[in-house]
């Protein structure tokens, strides 16, 4: 995968098929097989921090 490839080291999947809409999960099982560094596959609607190097999900208030 090109991200571990180039060294990165936080990832964020987006613009994935609205059929994943309801179960991303076997979008972060592929993503997972290839990249062990951490990862999301983001939501609609969704906000992260990166904060020193760690990416957060930012939750809704």
């Amino acid at each position: 995968m090109t991200a571990s490839r180039f060294g990165v080291k936080n990832l964020i999947a987006t613009h994935i098929s609205p059929r994943f809409d309801e179960d991303p999960s076997p979008i972060k099982r592929e993503i997972e097989s290839h990249y062990s560094a951490p990862s999301f596959v983001a939501q609609d609607f969704e906000s992260y921090r990166l904060k020193e190097g760690s990416l957060q999900i930012i939750e809704p208030s």
